[in-house]
């Protein structure tokens, strides 16, 4: 057993004693004790609580040394980006909101991101704490090319960007890139750390979804899973942006809320949220109108999945009318036995969902096994 193997041990099962690590890892005491010296010296892993006392004096525990590094995420949005920082429980240590503007051309909004992310480590980061990695989220799928994404019609000069570049070369760190409802998703399942099947529906001026899986991301043979807004729907017509017709987004995404209520002058996401705040009849009907139609769809999803949560989230998913009225189609229209079983609501942590999802891939990508061996290989004396 490899030192990532043993270190993957500590992290899925810890904290261990030391006999409790030879016995799950099978490995000679001279090679354990090798293996432990070297993930301590690499601030990996140490020295905790005592265990349970028997006989004599309680053993000390081992456990995954969760502060010696940090993570720097960006979550960014059509109108906002959420940078933070957190440590490698996904514990958030700092965090910034920082207005942008999607529309604009891709090379200011990058350098604006970068530039902030600096100030943000420089003003915030604990001392001594090594930057593990960096995480990037974004309205539309992973491309093809590792680094870069797949942009909506909507966004297409974002299109095929190589995104991760300018963080790599500024901060010198290997860059997860996710959509943002798949890292909303492992966020949120990182949350609840009970390994349930999660879906997280994430509706803001888009509709779209993740889906985890005992405590894995789905992301799809093609990376394209999630697409929720896409999902056709019987009777409608209209065109979608995507080029297809008749898609849950043409009657229940922001944009299609936005085309509805300008009548009554609303031109705007937050107007529809403080219509609702105030009571306005139009913002309530079209958010419940739209949550009938996402929870007709999920309802078909849930019934052949059979998950054990279902949350929404963004700037309109949390909005009561919206959540109401979703739940109550899914739980009417799912198959009884499972509906039975299913927790319908918004999501545990709302705006930073996404931050803490990031932060747990890019750990999960660093610190596998064959990634841990490679960084015990590379150590400045070559010991192995």
């Amino acid at each position: 057993m490899t030192h990532g193997e043993v270190l993957h041990l500590l992290r899925t099962h810890g904290p261990l004693t030391r006999k409790d690590l030879l016995a799950l890892s099978r490995l000679s005491r001279t090679t354990l004790v090798e293996r432990i010296d070297t993930l301590q010296q690499l601030r990996l892993i140490r020295e905790g609580r005592r265990g349970v006392a028997g006989t004599g004096r309680p053993p000390v525990l081992l456990e995954f040394d969760e502060t010696s590094r940090t993570t720097l995420t960006f979550d960014v949005g059509a109108a906002h980006a959420l940078i933070a920082i957190t440590d490698l429980a996904a514990r958030r240590l700092a965090v910034r909101e920082l207005p942008i503007d999607l529309t604009g051309r891709p090379a200011p909004v990058l350098r604006k991101l970068v530039t902030a992310g600096r100030q943000l480590l420089e003003t915030a980061s604990p001392d001594g704490a090594e930057l593990l990695g960096v995480g990037f989220s974004f309205p539309g799928l992973q491309g093809r090319v590792d680094g870069t994404i797949e942009a909506p019609a909507v966004l297409s000069h974002w299109d095929g960007r190589p995104v991760a570049e300018p963080f790599e070369r500024a901060f010198g760190r290997p860059v997860v890139v996710a959509n943002d409802a798949h890292a909303m998703a492992y966020g949120e399942s990182v949350a609840d750390g009970r390994g349930r099947t999660v879906i997280v529906v994430k509706l803001a001026t888009g509709i779209g979804a993740g889906l985890v899986v005992d405590g894995r991301l789905h992301t799809g043979d093609s990376h394209g899973a999630g697409q929720f807004g896409h999902m056709r729907v019987p009777g409608l017509e209209e065109d979608c942006t995507c080029g297809q017709r008749g898609c849950l987004a043409t009657v229940a995404s922001g944009r299609a809320l936005l085309r509805r209520l300008a009548p009554y002058g609303v031109t705007s996401l937050p107007d529809i949220v403080n219509g609702v705040v105030s009571g306005d009849r139009a913002c309530e009907e079209a958010l419940a109108d739209a949550g009938r139609a996402v929870g007709t769809v999920l309802s078909g999803v849930a019934t052949m999945i059979d998950p054990g949560v279902i949350l929404f989230g963004g700037t309109l998913g949390v909005l009561d009318p919206f959540v109401d009225a979703a739940r109550e189609s899914i739980l009417g229209l799912t198959y009884p036995r499972t509906a039975q079983e299913i927790h319908v609501g918004r999501t545990v942590l709302g705006d930073e969902s996404a931050v803490t999802g990031l932060a747990a891939m890019i750990v999960d990508s660093a610190l596998q096994p064959d990634a841990v061996d490679h960084l015990v290989a590379a150590r400045p004396d070559g010991a192995a």
